[in-house]
Order: C-alpha cells, then structure tokens, then sequence
C-alpha cells in the first residue's frame, strides 16, 4: 500500500474518533496486532492511544486480579477508560483479552465508530506462543484462572472481524483491520 493511499484516507478522520477494540486469549497477537495497526495510522498523520491489557494491568495495580468478577470489573474500566479518551477526539486501540458480552455491548452503545476485532486461534497455537507460561506444560501445571482453561469467558458474538486463521501475518491483519475501520468513515455510513 501506498503512503498516499494511507494518507489521503487517513486525514479524513483527522479530528475524528474512534475505538477499535482487539481482543482474545493470552497469546492471541493482541498486542502484536494494536503496535503493527498503530504504523498504519501514524503513516496517515494520526497518533492512536494504545491501551494494553498487561500494561493497563501494571497501571492500575491490579496484577494479582485474575477472578471472574476481578476481570469483569477489570474489563469494565477498560472500556470506560477507551471511551472516555474517544470523547476527547481520540482513536484508541484496546487490546485486552476482555472477553464479556456486557463490555462488548457498552463499547457497541457509543456515539462513535467502534471496531471490533476477535482473534479466535486454536489452542494448540496459543500453547507454542506461551510466553508468560499460563498454559502450563507436561511437566508444570497451568495457572489457575487462566481464560479458555479453567475460567469461562464470553467470545464476541458479533465481531466486526473473527480471525481464526493462525497463519496471518501481523501487517496483513493490521491492512486488514485498518481498511475495514476506515470503511465506517464511508458517506453511506
């Protein structure tokens, strides 16, 4: 792709908002995902605000909150957060594993464009990827409430984007992701 092209649809949204909210398992690309996505945008003169989950984790002095309802409440700031810095003219990509029906549905009530995006690979792949060692391994156990293990999350039931394929390389996704937000921008919208 062009700088051009990045450009030129870029500065349609200059001083517009929007948030795009990637989410998944733990070793999913969220993060990978929001840092390739954030060039694209910068090509276009725009600086997102990114807001990792691990990050926002370290930031609010909740690394020790991994129940249920600790990640709820959790999920719940996020989102309150990301809109709260959308009201203030902001495109802010979130990428947190997040995964609860109500949050999705109170980033989908907000006045501005909203993105979605579900990176929903197997959990073979997710096993190879396990930097943090949650998922534990034959010779040590997984850690307890661990998403998609021992602790039941909610998967997006209607993702603007649903990746399942493991093969995706970071810049195809972030191509991706990019050309489809910038498509809410669109006059037929």
């Amino acid at each position: 792709m062009e700088n051009d092209t990045l450009l030129r649809m870029t500065r349609r949204t200059q001083g517009s908002q929007g948030l795009i909210w990637i989410t998944g398992l733990s070793g999913s690309g969220k993060s990978t995902l929001a840092r390739t996505l954030r060039k694209f945008f910068r090509q276009g003169e725009v600086e997102p605000i990114i807001l990792d989950g691990d990050e926002l984790r370290e930031c609010l002095n909740a690394r020790d909150l991994y129940t249920f309802d600790d990640r709820l409440e959790l999920a719940r700031t996020y989102s309150r957060l990301a809109n709260l810095l959308v009201q203030q003219h902001q495109l802010v990509i979130v990428a947190t594993m997040s995964l609860f029906h109500e949050v999705h549905q109170m980033n989908r009530q907000t006045a501005f464009p909203y993105f979605e995006v579900f990176l929903d690979l197997p959990m073979s792949i997710l096993r190879q990827r396990d930097f943090k060692g949650l998922y534990g391994t034959a010779s040590t156990p997984a850690i307890e409430n661990v998403g998609g293990l021992d602790l039941d999350l909610e998967v997006p039931l209607e993702p603007h984007l649903h990746i399942t394929d493991p093969e995706i390389d970071p810049e195809s996704l972030a191509s991706m992701v990019f050309h489809r937000f910038m498509g809410l921008y669109s006059p037929t919208r």
